[in-house]
C-alpha cells in the first residue's frame, strides 16, 4: 500500500515569508485532494468493509 502526504495550504506573508494558511484553505486543500483521490479511485476495489460494532 502506498501512502501520500497531503500538502498544507500556504500562503505568502507581508514580509514574504511562507506560512500556514487558514483553516478554510487548509480544508479547501483536503477537499481538493480527497475529490482526486476517488477520482483515481473509481474502479478500485474498496480495501475495508465497515460492520456493527461488537
Amino acid at each position: 500500500m502506498s501512502t501520500r502526504k497531503i500538502a498544507m495550504s500556504t500562503r505568502e506573508d507581508s514580509n514574504g515569508d511562507r506560512i500556514a494558511a487558514g483553516l478554510a484553505e487548509t480544508i479547501q486543500a483536503l477537499r481538493a485532494e480527497l475529490t482526486a483521490a476517488m477520482g483515481s479511485g473509481r474502479d478500485e476495489a474498496l480495501r475495508f468493509e465497515l460492520g456493527p460494532w461488537s
